[in-house]
């Protein structure tokens, strides 16, 4: 482990606490004891009444949808500094769907709070070196 950032003390503070290093990362633990990464913490919505909603968890009702190929949810940063929950929608070739019909099945299988506020059709969803969601890009995608 590292033992601090350099010419950083309010990076460091903010990290290691009590001699353990903070990474942010989610993980989870499946049946077998074996942990899997999941998501950096700093992804997490927060909605305005401070209810935290998983990325992950409306992405993997989006992707239940017939028509959806790839599906990315975050909070879109806006110029006041707030971000607005935006599912990213890339669909399966030769498919099409309105807007409204994601938006029905949402409904149909998310709690209210967790709804997306925006949604945007791309041809693809874009990705980091190491193949996932590059969900700082999206965070700053121009609506």
């Amino acid at each position: 482990m590292m033992k601090e950032y350099y010419k950083a003390p309010d990076l460091t503070a903010q990290v290691i606490r009590d001699g353990w290093f903070y990474t942010g990362d989610l993980v989870r633990m499946d049946e077998d004891g074996y942990l899997e990464y999941v998501e950096k913490k700093s992804f997490i919505i927060v909605t305005p009444s401070g209810l935290k909603i998983s990325p992950w968890e409306v992405e993997e009702v989006l992707l239940r949808h017939p028509a959806v190929a790839e599906a990315a949810y975050v909070g879109v940063k806006e110029a006041d500094g707030t971000a607005v929950p935006t599912a990213f929608i890339a669909l399966k070739e030769g498919q099409r769907t309105a807007t409204e019909d994601i938006a029905n099945f949402c409904r149909q299988n998310l709690a209210d709070f967790k709804l997306p506020k925006r949604y945007q059709f791309l041809g693809s969803i874009p990705k980091t070196g190491s193949g996932k969601i590059n969900r700082r890009q999206l965070m700053h995608f121009d609506l």
